[in-house]
């Protein structure tokens, strides 16, 4: 595969993303926003790993139901991480701006079980 050396470089940062998102939650002093960030870049970035291993240029967007809208179009089994996706996107955005997001530890614990569940689900079937 000519784009491998591509999506694994997404991969990685994907699996950045959300070690970053896990090490800000256990800190002394917690950023949630700034983990929330992590975990919708985590899932961002995997889903466009899966794309770019379709041989496809993804498109420059934050927006993750966009981004699950085209893998489903070439697997119909992203149908399963719809939900995921829709309750990660705003989080892109929003946390770059003061006001917008006041999350707590249990929303931050569970976008990181799903940005988590992106990122696998991605894998799965970039490797299967």
């Amino acid at each position: 595969m000519d784009n491998e050396k591509d999506y694994l470089a997404w991969i990685s940062r994907a699996e950045h993303d959300i070690q970053t998102a896990r090490l800000i939650k256990d800190s002394h002093k917690p950023l949630f926003e700034i983990a929330c960030y992590h975990c919708q870049q985590c899932a961002e970035k995997a889903l466009k790993a899966f794309i770019i291993g379709k041989d496809i240029e993804p498109p420059k967007t934050h927006d993750l139901k966009l981004l699950c809208k085209m893998c489903q179009d070439i697997n119909s089994s992203f149908a399963d991480i719809v939900n995921q996706c829709a309750n990660l996107t705003s989080y892109g955005s929003a946390a770059r701006y003061p006001d917008e997001l006041s999350p707590d530890e249990n929303i931050v614990k569970r976008l990181i079980s799903e940005a988590q569940q992106v990122y696998d689900f991605c894998i799965s079937k970039i490797e299967g």
